[in-house]
């Protein structure tokens, strides 16, 4: 995560429905440029973003609203949570971190954090939704 317009994060692949279940096939996508071996975000998908950077906290957040029906996905599907418990994915230059992509609210959210424990990317809530697992603005 560098900024609003440039991040990636982890969604499955096109119409891949619903997402919790295919979690495991999910991939890298960035907004913005390409990194790291990331695929390029379908145009059109994410309609906002709000990046946060907490430097007390040690943690860069991006919050925001996607079309799902652009990457054909259920518009019904209340998502799904990737994180760092189990992945062999990570933020580069951080521990930790949580991203969920929820089709039914046409949210998502990444956090990357520095810590290690559950307190600012709790990976413990995933069916609590991004307002509660990366709050912000949506």
């Amino acid at each position: 995560i560098d900024s609003a317009s440039q991040f990636c994060t982890f969604m499955t692949g096109y119409g891949v429905a619903p997402v919790a279940p295919n979690e495991g096939c999910g991939a890298v996508y960035c907004y913005g440029q390409q990194k790291n071996g990331g695929l390029k975000m379908p145009d059109g998908y994410i309609l906002s973003t709000n990046y946060l950077k907490n430097d007390t906290a040690q943690y860069v957040q991006v919050t925001g609203c996607i079309d799902s029906s652009v990457w054909a996905q259920d518009p019904t599907d209340d998502g799904g949570q990737m994180d760092s418990h189990g992945w062999p994915y990570s933020c580069a230059g951080y521990n930790k971190f949580v991203s969920l992509l929820e089709p039914a609210t046409n949210t998502f959210c990444i956090r990357c954090c520095m810590t290690t424990d559950n307190s600012d990317c709790n990976t413990s809530i995933s069916t609590k939704g991004c307002w509660n697992v990366v709050p912000g603005v949506y």
